[in-house]
């Protein structure tokens, strides 16, 4: 047996925490053997020692090569028998958010039928043709319920498809909530497994940066509107995006008090960043201390809210890097919704046949190799971050093919010595958050 590669040592008086971040697990050794096993020497470990060490697969077989392994693994996950395609049906919107996609330039307004059905075909032939098994379609916008027939039309026409496929379906959207209504909700309830709301902080923030017609405030509108999707039975998903991790028990305490919070129906989460921007969602991350004021007033009212122990392997960076499309109200195809828009960044458009056609830059951006960029090769973190993300990558460096850490390293650095410390490993953070393949 010999050490992995993927190992990272923490120290703490005389024990030394062993976090393997390939395989998600860790275990705390005397600091002599901990040592031993990071010298490369796991022969040398006491029998219970060598025992912990195989458990969390901080000794792998002499002959395995872990690059290799990681690889294969890449590639396992890179080519998951699923497509989630992000539907713009229109950028139109009834509020207007500074920072909000709906005001990319140069985009058409709504979605016209020809390009639905075009959507729809391109879709079950792309389906076909890479034998996906689970298929997720995001209504977006703009705001889609002022498109709910064309929703209506797109979520039902592919649900009844992937039915008779024997494929698995979830429909989901993403809307402001505020025009929310029985009638519209029961349109599209047959077909959505959840929607996705967000709050943009505590009431007194959110009423300055979500902002509705002549100005009017819209945090109270949200709130009816999430009610009303639960009256539907309707799963909820609210962000609590906030620009100060101070926001955040004030916002719980504003939910908790009108019921949202605990409710079963309703799952929260949380997102922190310096200033809102839609381009560039891992942009400017803020760690919530847990051991902070601040994260006992959090545990407080909603104790689900605080980090999970420990970072978790993810071969992705995100969910946009595996086999997912956003759709914009013309056809364009864009593989982030933080590049929506930008006519640089698309990756392809539906044909008038109704079938995808990709450029150069969506291929360039499906095969990025992370064991191709030498400072994440030799990185024991690399298995936690996939060689960060793309999107990024292309901002900064103009090509997909190029790593980014951006704060990467340093949040998951923070989490792996507060676990070593005894406390909770997780920062609240926009990169934590966004950082799970579903």
């Amino acid at each position: 047996m010999k050490t992995s590669r993927f190992n990272v040592y923490r120290p703490q008086g005389d024990r030394t925490l062993v976090f393997n971040c390939l395989s998600g697990r860790w275990a705390f050794l005397p600091a002599a053997a901990a040592a031993q096993l990071e010298a490369g020497r796991p022969d040398l470990l006491a029998e219970a020692e060598r025992q912990r060490v195989v458990d969390i697969e901080a000794v792998v077989a002499d002959e395995l090569d872990e690059l290799q392994r990681y690889r294969y693994l890449l590639l396992r996950a890179s080519h998951d028998p699923q497509l989630r395609v992000v539907t713009l049906l229109t950028y139109r919107c009834n509020l207007r958010c500074p920072y909000c996609v709906a005001e990319a330039p140069g985009a058409r307004e709504r979605m016209s039928d020809d390009v639905l059905e075009r959507l729809v075909a391109a879709v079950k032939t792309n389906c076909v043709e890479d034998g996906t098994r689970r298929l997720r379609v995001v209504l977006f916008g703009g705001e889609p319920l002022l498109e709910v027939e064309k929703g209506r039309k797109l979520l039902g026409t592919l649900a009844r498809w992937a039915k008779r496929e024997r494929m698995s379906f979830q429909g989901s959207m993403a809307t402001n909530a505020t025009l929310c209504t029985p009638e519209r909700l029961g349109r599209l309830k047959p077909y959505l497994d959840f929607v996705q709301v967000a709050f943009d902080g505590p009431r007194r923030i959110h009423d300055t940066v979500r902002i509705g017609p002549r100005r009017r405030p819209t945090f109270e509108k949200v709130v009816a509107g999430i009610r009303c999707l639960m009256a539907r039975r309707i799963h909820v998903h609210a962000r609590m995006q906030v620009a100060d991790p101070s926001h955040v028990p004030e916002l719980l305490h504003e939910l908790e008090r009108r019921g949202l919070v605990g409710h079963p129906g309703v799952t929260l989460h949380v997102a922190i960043r310096e200033r809102f921007s839609h381009w560039a969602c891992q942009r400017e991350p803020v760690a919530l201390d847990p051991d902070s004021e601040i994260a006992r007033e959090v545990e407080s009212s909603a104790a689900e809210q605080l980090p999970v122990a420990a970072p978790a392997p993810q071969l992705l960076p995100c969910v946009t890097a595996g086999n997912s499309l956003c759709v914009t109200p013309s056809g364009g195809l864009f593989k982030c919704m933080a590049s929506v828009g930008r006519p640089e960044r698309q990756v392809g458009f539906v044909t008038p046949g109704g079938r995808f056609a990709f450029t150069a830059a969506y291929y360039r951006c499906r095969v990025r190799d992370p064991l191709s960029f030498p400072e994440c090769r030799e990185c024991a973190l690399l298995p936690l971050c996939g060689g960060g993300c793309p999107n990024s990558a292309f901002e900064h460096h103009g090509d997909y093919g190029r790593p980014w850490c951006g704060d990467n390293r340093r949040l998951l650095t923070e989490r792996i010595e507060r676990l070593a410390r005894g406390r909770r490993g997780s920062p609240l953070s926009l990169v934590a958050a966004a950082a799970r393949n579903r």
